[in-house]
C-alpha cells in the first residue's frame, strides 16, 4: 500500500506476470489509442468549453456592468457565475492535463519493428504516467481516480475487443490480463 501523500502507483498495479512482446505491444497500442487519446480529446473539448465560457462571462459581465444600475445587477450575476464555476481554474487544470497527455502521446514509441525492451517498460511507464496525470486532475475534485478506474478499464477493454477482429488466442490473452488486473485491484482494496 502506498503512502497517501505519494500519488505514484507501483508499476505492479498495471502489469503482472510475464507477457510476450506482442502482448505488451498490443496492450500499449490499445492503451495509447483508447485511454490516452480518449482522455486527451476529452480534456481538449472541455478546455475549449471552459475557455469560451470564461471569456464570454467575463466579457459580458464587464460590458453589462458599464451600462448602468439595472444592467450592473445582471453583470454581477454573470460575474458571479464566473466565480461560482471558476472556469478559469478549471481551464488551467484541464490545460495542464491536456499538455501532459499530449507530451506522453508525442513520446509514445510504437515502432513494432524495433520494440524497446519488448514493450514492457514502455507500457508500464505510459500507463503509470498517464494515470498519475489523470489522478492529479481528479484529486482536485475529491474523487480518487482508483474508485472508478477498474470498471472503466473493463468497459474499455470490452468495447475495444468487440470492435476488433481478434483470434481466440488474442482474446484469451486479454482475458488473462484483465483477470490479473482485477486480482491486483482486489488485493489493493483488501478484498
Amino acid at each position: 500500500m502506498t503512502d497517501a501523500k505519494d500519488k505514484s502507483v507501483p508499476a505492479s498495479m498495471y502489469l503482472r506476470g510475464e507477457h510476450t512482446a506482442d502482448d505488451r505491444y498490443s496492450l500499449l497500442q490499445i492503451y495509447g489509442s483508447k485511454r490516452l487519446n480518449g482522455q486527451r480529446e476529452y480534456y481538449a473539448n472541455r478546455l475549449h468549453e471552459f475557455k469560451v465560457n470564461s471569456d464570454l462571462t467575463f466579457t459580458l459581465g464587464l460590458g453589462l456592468t458599464g451600462l448602468g444600475t439595472i444592467l450592473a445587477a445582471l453583470g454581477a450575476v454573470l460575474v458571479g457565475f464566473q466565480q461560482i464555476y471558476d472556469w478559469e481554474r478549471q481551464s488551467a487544470l484541464y490545460e495542464d492535463a491536456k499538455r501532459g497527455l499530449k507530451q506522453i502521446n508525442d513520446n509514445l514509441f510504437l515502432d513494432e519493428n524495433n520494440p524497446p525492451n519488448e514493450w514492457k517498460d514502455e507500457l508500464i511507464n505510459t500507463v503509470k504516467t498517464t494515470e498519475s496525470i489523470l489522478q492529479t486532475e481528479t484529486d482536485q475534485w475529491g474523487q480518487p481516480a482508483f474508485d472508478t478506474t477498474p470498471q472503466s478499464l473493463d468497459d474499455f477493454i470490452r468495447s475495444y475487443t468487440k470492435q476488433r477482429t481478434l483470434t481466440d488466442e488474442q482474446r484469451k490473452k486479454i482475458d488473462d490480463l484483465m483477470t490479473q488486473v482485477r486480482k491486483i485491484v482486489e488485493a489493493k482494496d483488501g478484498g
